[in-house]
């Protein structure tokens, strides 16, 4: 999943702010090339979220119908990019279509937001736990544009291509339409599995915690 099922997901385990962040933090440092300030980080809450973010990872990946969905569509993405690339973008389109359903309530983004006020205004002290300038730009361009809604198959698509355009191996960019079939194929697997991964992974969580 994406920074914003995250946040909902984290939520369903704790109100405070900085742990909130903390289980974005991940993605929003990967999206900013920043991702070596994690190990960085010394405030504890901010840690525990971190922690949280790479344990709700693990658990919704391995929900079964989760798993099946991401093979098949390897499995079609493999008809035009190499092994290790239709794997990430399965991955990474998966994600990006689950943070998708997210966006039937519209109070799931302003919390999200919310948590993005709330740590903004101790910028001065989370910056010195290790956390760079242009996270909190990021996080910033965020609150000033809103969240992207990947429930909108364009949306999706070109946020996926840009993962792929990011990838190590030189491999010819794949076509928006290629890669926008897959993620118009399995968008409504997504949807339908939506509340059901969502419940499978809190409650994972809340049982080992």
């Amino acid at each position: 999943m994406n920074y914003l099922a995250h946040h909902e997901v984290a939520a369903h385990l704790s109100d405070q702010p900085d742990f909130l962040f903390g289980s974005v933090v991940a993605d929003l440092a990967r999206m900013c090339g920043s991702r070596r300030a994690l190990h960085e980080i010394t405030n504890p809450q901010l840690a525990a979220g971190n922690i949280i973010h790479r344990l709700t990872n693990k658990v919704f990946d391995n929900y079964p119908p989760i798993k099946q969905l991401e093979e098949e569509m390897i499995a079609s993405f493999k008809w035009f990019l190499p092994w290790r690339e239709a794997t990430q973008a399965a991955r990474a389109g998966k994600d990006l279509l689950f943070d998708g359903t997210q966006f039937v309530d519209s109070q799931k983004v302003n919390k999200l937001m919310n948590t993005f006020d709330q740590v903004l205004s101790s910028t001065d002290r989370l910056s010195q736990e290790g956390l760079p300038d242009n996270l909190w730009q990021l996080v910033d361009r965020i609150r000033s544009r809103g969240v992207p809604d990947y429930s909108e198959t364009e949306i999706a698509t070109g946020s996926l291509i840009k993962v792929l355009s990011k990838t190590r191996t030189p491999i010819p960019a794949p076509s928006y339409d290629q890669v926008a079939v897959v993620m118009d194929k399995y968008k409504v697997a997504v949807v339908n599995l939506g509340e059901a991964a969502m419940s499978y992974t809190v409650s994972n969580l809340k049982n080992q915690l």
